[in-house]
This record gives C-alpha cells, sequence and structure tokens, in this order.
C-alpha cells in the first residue's frame, strides 16, 4: 500500500499499456460523453484527501488516464479547493498525453459536469495502486490526526482511543455497539476522517454543528437540498433549547429520509444522515432532550439550571460579587437568588462559592424562593443582642416621650425633650409663665438620670418634679387622666360637637 507516495512507478507503465491491458486489469468502464473529472465528493466538508494531490500526484495523474483510456474521455479536469502545483500537474499531464485542466472550485457543480465521470482523489491513486499489483487500502485519519493507508478489513474499533462513546464519520453518528465488527472498506467513507465522541460530549449539540456545516457549504440549487436543511436547522436548534416536541422530531426524520433520494449530489444525499443516525444509534439522549428536557453532557445551556441551595448557602455574598453579568441577587446573611434569565451558565460561581451551594443540574431546578430569604442561623449571637438592646432602648425612648408630653401638656408648654441647664436659663427668661416643672430639670441633675429609668420611674420623676401637675390636669377638660395600675395615663379627650 503506497497510495500517500508519489507513485511515479505507475505514471511510466501506464504510458507502455494499451486499452486492452487495462481493460484485462481493470475491466470495461462505462462510456463518456464528456472528460473524466478529478474532485473530492460534495459532501467531504474536511478535505484531508487533497493530501494526494500534494504527496501523490504521479497517482491522481495515473488514475486519470486510465479512466479516460477505458471510457473513452475527451480529456480530463482536475476541481481543487485548494493550492496546488499546477506546473507539476501539467508536466505529467503532459507525459501521458493526457489533455488537462485545473479549476478551483469549492463545490463540484452537477449540472456543468453532467457529461463528465466524476472520480474522487483516492479513487484515481487505488488504480495506480493496482496497477502497480499492490492491494489499495483506505485513508483514514482519526481526529484530524495524520492520514494512514489501512486494510480493508482493519476494524474501526482498533483505530479509536478509549473510552469514546461512538463516532462521526460521513456525516454518519456511530454509537459504541454500532462500530462492533464494522471494517474499514465497508464504511466507504467520503472523507475518510473519523471525529471521535467522549462521553463529555453531547451528540444532539454536534448534531447542530453538522447541519450548519452542511448548510455553509450547500449551493442552495436543489430545492429539497436547501429548504430540507434549513428545517432540519431549525428543529435541532429548537431540541436543544427544549422548545421541540416529538412530533416535530417525526416530522424531521419525514424530511431527511426524502433528501436522501432527492439532491443532485453527494452532499445533499447526505445531509439527511445526521439527523436519522442520531435517531437510530443514540435515540434515548435524543428522547431525553426532547421528552424530559434533559442533557446528560451538560452542554446545551437552555435545558441546564444553575441555582442555589437554600440549605447550603451561607450568605456569604462570595458569588454576588464573581458573577461577571450581575445576574445574582445577595447580602450578607441572606440566601443569594440567580437570575435565570440574565445568567449565561459560565459556571463563576459554582468555583467560587466556599460552600459548595451553587448547583448546576440538567432539567427542572426545584421550586426556589422569589424574593431574599433569611439563612437558617445566620443571625449571629452578637447581632441579635445588639438589635434586642436597640429595640429597648427605643422603647424607652418612646415611653419617655409620651411622659414628658403629657406633663408640658399640663403645664401648658411645648414639649422639647429635657432642656439643658443653659437652655432652660435662656427659655426661663423669655418665658416668665413658665411653670416650676419645667424649670425643675437646670438644677436637679439627678432629673437626667431619672430619663434612663423604665417608664414607670420616668413617670414618678415627671410627677415629682412638676408639683400641681395633677391639679392643672383636672382644671383642663380636654385632658383625661386614668390610672392603670400603678401608673397615670393622660389621654386628650376627643373633640365633640359642642367643642366646635
Amino acid at each position: 500500500m503506497s497510495m500517500l507516495k508519489n507513485q511515479a512507478d505507475a505514471l511510466v507503465k501506464v504510458q507502455n499499456m494499451s486499452a486492452g491491458d487495462l481493460e484485462e486489469l481493470f475491466g470495461a468502464f462505462a462510456p463518456v460523453k464528456g472528460k473524466v473529472a478529478g474532485a473530492l465528493y460534495n459532501s467531504d466538508t474536511d478535505g484531508m484527501k487533497n493530501v494526494l494531490l500534494h504527496s501523490n500526484p504521479a497517482g491522481v495523474l495515473t488514475g486519470l488516464k486510465i479512466a479516460a483510456v477505458l471510457s473513452g474521455a475527451q480529456g480530463a479536469v482536475l476541481i481543487v479547493n485548494c493550492p496546488v502545483n499546477e506546473q507539476e500537474l501539467q508536466a505529467n499531464a503532459n507525459m501521458l498525453g493526457l489533455p488537462l485542466t485545473i479549476e478551483q472550485a469549492s463545490t463540484v457543480s452537477m449540472l456543468d459536469h453532467r457529461d463528465d465521470a466524476l472520480y474522487c482523489f483516492d479513487e484515481l491513486a487505488a488504480m495506480a495502486s493496482r496497477l502497480l499489483g499492490e492491494t489499495p487500502g483506505c485513508l483514514i485519519s482519526v481526529d484530524d490526526g495524520v492520514p494512514q493507508e489501512v486494510g480493508p478489513e482493519t476494524e474501526i474499533a482498533s483505530m479509536l482511543p478509549g473510552g469514546v462513546k461512538g463516532i462521526l464519520a460521513d456525516h454518519s453518528f456511530y454509537s459504541a455497539e454500532s462500530l462492533r465488527g464494522l471494517m474499514a472498506g465497508e464504511m466507504k467513507s467520503h472523507s475518510g476522517v473519523i471525529h471521535t465522541i467522549g462521553s463529555a460530549q453531547c451528540v444532539v449539540d454536534l448534531l447542530k454543528r453538522e447541519i450548519r456545516t452542511l448548510r455553509e457549504k450547500s449551493c442552495g440549487k436543489c430545492v429539497y437540498c436547501r429548504e430540507g436543511l434549513y428545517q432540519l436547522s431549525q428543529t435541532v436548534q429548537e431540541i436543544t433549547e427544549g422548545r421541540a416536541k416529538a412530533q416535530d422530531v417525526e416530522l424531521a426524520k419525514e424530511i431527511a429520509e426524502a433528501m436522501t433520494v432527492s439532491c443532485s449530489c453527494s452532499l445533499g444525499d447526505l445531509a439527511g444522515k445526521p439527523l436519522l443516525s442520531v435517531a437510530e444509534n443514540f435515540g434515548p439522549e435524543l428522547e431525553a432532550h426532547v421528552k424530559r428536557k434533559e442533557c446528560a453532557a451538560g452542554v446545551c445551556l437552555a435545558l441546564i439550571q444553575i441555582y442555589v441551595d437554600l440549605a447550603k448557602c451561607q450568605g456569604c455574598g462570595t458569588c454576588v460579587r464573581a458573577c461577571p453579568k450581575g445576574c445574582i441577587e445577595g447580602k450578607t446573611g441572606f440566601v443569594s437568588m440567580i437570575d435565570g434569565f440574565s445568567c449565561d451558565r459560565c459556571g463563576v460561581c459554582l468555583e467560587v462559592c466556599p460552600n459548595g451551594a451553587v448547583v448546576k443540574t440538567s432539567g427542572r431546578a426545584p421550586k426556589l424562593p422569589s424574593r431574599l430569604t433569611r439563612v437558617k442561623g445566620a443571625r449571629r449571637t452578637e447581632e441579635a443582642a445588639q438589635e434586642k438592646q436597640e429595640s429597648a432602648q427605643s422603647r424607652r425612648r418612646r415611653s419617655f416621650g409620651r411622659v414628658a408630653g403629657a406633663a408640658a401638656a399640663g403645664s401648658g408648654s411645648a414639649p422639647s425633650g429635657i432642656p439643658s441647664s443653659s437652655a432652660g436659663a435662656a427659655a426661663g427668661s423669655a418665658a416668665p409663665g413658665v411653670s416650676a416643672a419645667a424649670e425643675a430639670p437646670k438644677a436637679a441633675p439627678a432629673s437626667a438620670a431619672a430619663a434612663e429609668k423604665p417608664a414607670q420611674g420616668v413617670l414618678a420623676a415627671a410627677q415629682a418634679e412638676a408639683p400641681g401637675t395633677q391639679a392643672q390636669e383636672a382644671a383642663r377638660p380636654d385632658l383625661t387622666v386614668k390610672k392603670v395600675g400603678n401608673r397615670r395615663r393622660v389621654f386628650a379627650r376627643a373633640k365633640g360637637p359642642e367643642d366646635r
């Protein structure tokens, strides 16, 4: 097997052979009105076999010469989509007396070459190998590695690394089970490239990418190819986003089956194979995306949910500060909340959370609160004691304010808190009618200490400092005095119609 080497011996040998000798070795070829053409299949989106134009140009031209002689073609044409050494190719063609035309095109126009016989580069090189008495092999490249020529009886599984769940070859998906006993010669690969599928990869996501690749290369001239690929692309996109239904998949399979027999070139013929092969070999994974909205590999972001576990979150706020999108809401002592609409599933919060409270799951997330909730047991003892102290002080201030206000109302002056000594002196000189109860706090420092006592102490101090208050309260008909336990309460009587 020497397809990857320049077969110059075949170039010399074919010049000395007649059409009868070639027909005896290769058999009869169908007659051709036009030319014989060497090109890649339109379905070949990898282009690995272009290597033969550089490593074995003599073998490619020898194959074109053999095909032209046996089919009665009037010349040959090479359709390439990569840079080539045209001078070397033309020199080899001149040695064989073969008129050669070289065209640059990304795809082969079946309309323009409808009268030509098309051969792939490896098929032409295989003719040169047979001319030299060798058994041609199959060109295989695993994961875009260095191409190698293997025997047709070589099992595909023996060429793969361990731990793969399947392969993608010629736009068809094969599971590990379907590869058992499959040989390289039986695959009949147009591209010769095998892409392995690991356990961490999502087959449905690879399906979406494969259909997108076919759409980019399609010329769009065939209705079934153009419209069929669009419909398949939309359906698979909806599957990855969790919006597809079972009947959508069935309709897409019908379209794919129709495409295999309704298109004009190999690209359209194989364009439906990706979906059909996934449905056949990876049916459970496809069904999980459609029915349960789950992506086992965690690749389809629309089917991935990231949320904060209420039982594990300690309210530290680390995820809030680390989120690059600012889509996490939270504060100290409260369970953080992730905005699922703004989150792009980058996973930063998963890495920085010290408590492992951020969870990534496929499918539906559990029911979560719609507002921030306090972390259970997160309130520290000192914080609780401080809040309790502040609450007690607030209650004392309110109680003293009510008593002082009632006392000031009874004496006829506006309550303004406990005045300082200087302020009290100024108030006494400005308002000579101020009662002795308002003057008392200036001379008695003990009254300031009385203000810090509980409510009943404050009431007693106010009564002691304001003699005659009860008499003044009794003289005012708009006040009502009630005794509640050991306390006296002063209430303003509601005005009736007679007071208006």
